[in-house]
């Protein structure tokens, strides 16, 4: 059994799930380091204080970095890497999600609306919904996680008028292109508005930066196209293989939407 006193929890602060994990350790007096780095989060950009003082079980969350995990391991502390994504040089994917491989670990028991946010990691809306959650349940946890995110006010309305500004590319994609820093809540509007669709269909998200250069692309939809983008492309995917995936990349080198879009149509022939 992993014992608070023993251990030390390594943990970025980035949504729902992570935050709840945090609440959990400190609540349960596990000495824990909290990352203020974002999505993305890696072992190698957190500062040497992070590392002081590690007692001897080390908890990693959703922070890849085989080259520090090594270190620690050499040593001499029991490490114990908690994840559930796929990155663009490792794959860390795992049916359930990182809370709930958490509350494993540690011997505890999540109640409802913990499991809630726990779905919600893993599974999205359909996940919840499959578990049986009400409608006011599965909104309180949507709203808990994007809080967690760091969504201010003025978020919500920026990408509610760029949602809307979208447009369709052929019968089963919609494109939005946001400046917004945050932007999953447009896959909750998305979700929604897919409801009222007979044909489902999926999003791309482009983020766009200063003079209209693209700083992120996200994908929200088919699994095999979400799997495809990633072997074409690298980034960072996650989401249930049956239901619904996600996948993202922080652009690096120039790149236009039309040109994404162009490679994008052609991934798409592949997967039909």
């Amino acid at each position: 059994m992993i014992h608070n006193t023993s251990t030390t929890i390594i943990c970025p602060c980035n949504d729902g799930e992570s935050r709840l994990i945090i609440d959990i350790a400190e609540k349960l007096s596990f000495d824990v380091r909290i990352s203020t780095q974002g999505w993305g989060a890696v072992l190698s950009q957190e500062p040497d204080e992070t590392f002081a003082g590690l007692k001897k079980n080390v908890i990693v969350v959703e922070m890849p970095g085989i080259r520090k995990e090594n270190e620690l391991k050499d040593k001499g502390h029991n490490l114990f890497v908690i994840d559930h994504h796929k990155y663009q040089d490792m794959d860390r994917s795992y049916p359930v999600s990182s809370l709930e491989q958490f509350a494993c670990l540690i011997s505890y028991t999540l109640n409802r609306w913990e499991m809630g946010v726990a779905l919600n990691d893993r599974g999205y809306i359909p996940a919840l919904r499959k578990q049986g959650y009400a409608e006011d349940e599965i909104l309180e946890i949507r709203q808990y996680d994007l809080e967690a995110q760091g969504y201010k006010p003025e978020y919500f309305e920026m990408l509610r008028r760029d949602y809307l500004k979208g447009n369709n590319r052929g019968q089963d994609v919609y494109v939005v292109e946001t400046t917004c820093e945050k932007t999953s809540y447009l896959s909750d509007l998305h979700f929604f508005e897919n409801e009222k669709r007979i044909h489902r269909i999926d999003l791309i998200v482009f983020t766009a930066g200063a003079e209209d250069t693209m700083q992120k692309i996200t994908f929200y939809g088919s699994p095999a196209r979400a799997k495809a983008l990633q072997e074409k492309f690298g980034g960072y995917s996650g989401g249930d293989e049956k239901v619904s995936m996600f996948w993202g990349m922080d652009i690096t080198n120039p790149m236009t939407k039309e040109a994404f879009l162009r490679v994008f149509d052609l991934l798409v022939d592949c997967t039909i």
